[in-house]
């Protein structure tokens, strides 16, 4: 580009010039005519105001950077792995490698359930994440593994199952319980065999029997009984309010039961002051200390266990089963953290809901498939929570999902024992945004291929807007129910490098991330994929926006949306089975960064220029708004006058700098008219300025991107002479502050003070946007026409 003056600001035209010195000496007459007005109130709100147009860069650009990069360590460009893995985790990772047998692995499994310090060391871990005993998958891989099974292993589990640690009775009058001797050591045994419970209520619509005690180790308050009932009968109302089906419970219970082996529990009921005819509808709730660390609850179906509990009859004369199914609650949760007590105990009984369903729809004891199984469980559990934490069982599971967003989503639940809690966000979603989305879902539960019939259910515009939703959702942890809210930041997918072209791979109902700068023009292109989408989101303050959504492509530069602090593209696969490929081609970047040259190929900008005039202790203040085309060589202005708060004088500007002419509209009593004149005048000398800084000659650096610059009256010359100050006699000069960003001058601030004796105020400060994307200035034909005219 040829070495030339790049225009900042249109010389202020002589009939603007006129305006602002004619009303100083306006409202310095009306203010000699009326002393008793008091101008402070609206000097201050006019002070204000020119400080809100001035402040809008910061002060400190160093910090500015400071922050930028604090805010990009926030969001980690892989997936987060634990600081150790979890016992359960490390026993997948076993047995799937052959390193266990499915004995060995089973009997770790119970350990965990159980007694965590009776696992081998190999398997213990610090990291005690909340689970629930469907994670453990007990009884999945008891029905499928039971013939490689010792029989101490399958009596160890009837055990657990059927809580042979466990009696319901007074404390001096229970029976003693049957010890567990292969999960517990010598030592501990007898801590864990005698777990009895003496008191039992029924929660408020007497669909639950709690069982507990009011003391020792398993002690918990009657008043934390009745919430775990309570919260469970609310979440019946919300299953049968979300899914469209009648929560059902048909008990079984034990032939023993009328005869005087239950007496001890026939006596906790009476003692209690609750009906015995409430076991033919209640389903029973057990709270003790279960010895687990991570196990909070456990649903149990007695039929879907499918035991041959025959071979191990004899050991069931003193169980602490009254009728089943049943809920195992962990009393360790109460004290722990009660609101994830609360939402696996929730999780737990959608178990129930799921299975009941199964039950009646297609004569099964669970529903076909695993993904839906759990992750609806999870899912249900979130509706029902009413937690203002986001340090929560579920924020846990949703905190694993984020982080691993960009994987296949069967993958996803199947990393985490082949079921599906993770994913229990996109169920939202897919609520949110399918015609009877939740309906769908449940009847999903039928399947075996569950993602297959989710998918079958709903339209490609449907699942396009569920997947877009999840991307915005999970990114911007925009939920309002705060149990979904992730712990953890989503996963990004890479790192975008300019002249770069990629070829992308998404997963299945995968969402891929990548942090965008706002210099960086980008290209992102698919073929005849009809569920992959495209969206830019941008985050500014604490607000989170959808700049472009739901898009096939995108051609732009994001420079446009440099005031947003973070800029995402979210890449969105509505397809839950397959696989999907796009493009994103790289262009140059928007500005030189190579050992500090400060760019001068500019093409366009924006502008926004404050003059501020006092004089006699009466301040007017000019403001220009507009861009400069240095491509074709137009400019176009808006500029208003103010005084004391108030519009005095308002005028457009066209600038034909090629040409040399000016256009100005001129307002007059018929309206507004438009004048030619001949002089197209440069304020500012911008491309010196670059060159000083480019050369640092003359200027001083004050601080990172903040530059002061010496320049004398003749460099200043077009901008001192728009203010009809009589500056031609003046001489001298002044320090002009530069902040920079990016290569780009952002900010000028000069202060023409000094250099009059009239004023007892005279600054002007500049702010400089949209470099190259503030677009082309057109000098409408209409207003040339007009103009040659008057």
């Amino acid at each position: 580009m040829n070495k030339k003056k790049i225009a900042i600001i249109i010389g202020i035209v002589a009939v603007i010039t006129a305006i602002v010195v004619a009303c100083v000496f306006f409202i310095e007459f009306l203010l000699r005519e009326d002393e008793d007005y008091d101008d402070s109130e609206t000097k201050k709100k006019t002070e204000a105001t020119t400080k809100d147009i001035v402040d809008k860069e910061p002060d400190n650009e160093q910090d500015k950077e400071e922050d930028k990069e604090q805010e990009e360590e926030e969001i980690p460009a892989e997936p987060i792995e634990p600081v150790e893995l979890t016992s359960l985790q490390k026993l997948n990772a076993d047995y799937s490698e052959g390193k266990l047998t499915a004995d060995e692995y089973f009997s770790q499994l119970l350990c965990l359930a159980n007694n965590a310090d009776s696992l081998n060391e190999k398997y213990k871990s610090e990291n005690k994440a909340p689970m629930t005993a469907g994670e453990l998958g007990l009884e999945i891989f008891y029905k499928g593994h039971k013939n490689e099974l010792s029989d101490e292993v399958k009596k160890a589990f009837i055990e657990y199952a059927f809580q042979m640690d466990v009696t319901i009775g007074e404390k001096n009058e229970a029976a003693e319980a049957a010890p567990m001797a292969f999960i517990t050591t010598n030592e501990d045994q007898s801590a864990v065999k005698n777990h009895t419970l003496d008191k039992v209520c029924l929660s408020k619509n007497g669909n639950f029997l709690i069982w507990y005690t009011e003391e020792g180790l398993d002690a918990i308050t009657k008043e934390d009984a009745i919430g775990i009932g309570n919260r469970m009968e609310d979440a019946i109302l919300v299953y049968e309010q979300t899914f469209g089906e009648s929560y059902t419970y048909n008990p079984k219970v034990d032939d023993r039961l009328f005869n005087n082996d239950y007496s001890h529990a026939k006596k906790v009921m009476e003692n209690c002051e609750v009906d015995l005819s409430s076991l033919e509808n209640a389903m029973s709730v057990y709270v003790y200390d279960t010895g687990s660390e991570n196990v909070l609850a456990t649903h149990f179906y007695w039929l879907e266990l499918g035991l041959d509990w025959n071979d191990f009859w004899g050991n069931f004369d003193n169980d602490g089963i009254i009728n089943y199914p049943y809920v195992r609650v962990n009393q360790r949760g109460i004290n722990d953290n009660k609101e994830s007590l609360y939402q696996v105990v929730a999780h737990e009984l959608f178990h129930q809901y799921q299975s009941a369903y199964a039950e009646e729809k297609i004569n099964a004891f669970y529903p076909a498939g695993q993904v839906l199984y759990e992750s609806a469980a999870s899912y249900a559990s979130a509706l029902v929570s009413q937690t203002t934490s986001i340090d929560t069982y579920l924020n846990g599971w949703s905190g694993r999902y984020a982080q691993n967003i960009n994987v296949n989503i069967k993958n996803i639940a199947a990393e985490y024992g082949g079921v599906g809690y993770p994913v229990f966000p996109y169920l939202y979603s897919y609520a949110q945004n399918v015609s009877d989305g939740n309906a769908k879902i449940l009847k999903a539960h039928l399947e075996a291929e569950e993602l297959l019939h989710l998918q079958g259910y709903a339209t490609k515009e449907e699942l396009a807007k569920a997947s877009n939703h999840l991307a915005f959702s999970m990114l911007s942890k925009n939920y309002t129910n705060k149990a979904f809210i992730p712990d953890k930041s989503v996963a990004m997918k890479c790192t975008l490098e300019h002249n770069t072209t990629y070829n992308e791979t998404i997963a299945a109902a995968a969402v891929n991330y990548y942090k965008l700068t706002p210099y960086m023009n980008i290209k992102v292109s698919l073929i005849n994929d009809d569920y992959l989408h495209f969206n830019i989101f941008g985050k500014k303050g604490e607000d989170w926006e959808i700049l472009i959504g739901n898009t096939q492509s995108i051609d732009m530069s994001t420079y446009q949306y440099k005031d947003y602090e973070e800029i995402y593209l979210a890449v969105a696969n509505a397809n839950l089975l397959s696989d999907s490929v796009y493009t994103i081609e790289m262009g140059d970047e928007l500005y030189s960064s190579n050992g500090g040259t400060f760019n001068t190929a500019i093409d366009n900008y924006s502008l926004t220029a404050t003059m501020t005039m006092t004089m006699s202790g009466i301040k007017t203040t000019s403001v220009m708004t507009g861009k400069v085309d240095e491509l074709h060589q137009k400019e176009y202005l808006k500029t208003q006058v103010k005084a004391f708060g108030m519009v005095v004088s308002s005028v457009e500007t066209y600038t034909d700098f090629a040409r040399g002419i000016t256009y100005t509209s001129v307002p007059t009593t018929s309206g507004t008219q438009w004048q030619r004149e001949d002089g197209a005048s440069y304020l500012v000398d911008m491309l010196g300025i670059i060159d000083n800084l480019n050369s640092m000659e003359n200027v001083e650096e004050i601080d990172t991107n903040h530059y002061r610059i010496k320049l004398n009256t003749e460099e200043m010359s077009g901008l001192l002479e728009s203010g009809d100050n009589n500056s031609s006699a003046v001489r001298g000069s002044i320090d002009v502050d530069v902040y920079v960003s990016n290569g780009y001058i952002t900010k000028m601030e000069y202060d023409f003070t000094s250099l009059f004796s009239g004023f007892d105020e005279y600054t002007t400060t500049i702010l400089f946007s949209n470099y190259n994307t503030a677009g082309d200035v057109q000098i409408p034909q209409r207003i040339i026409d007009e103009a040659n005219n008057n």
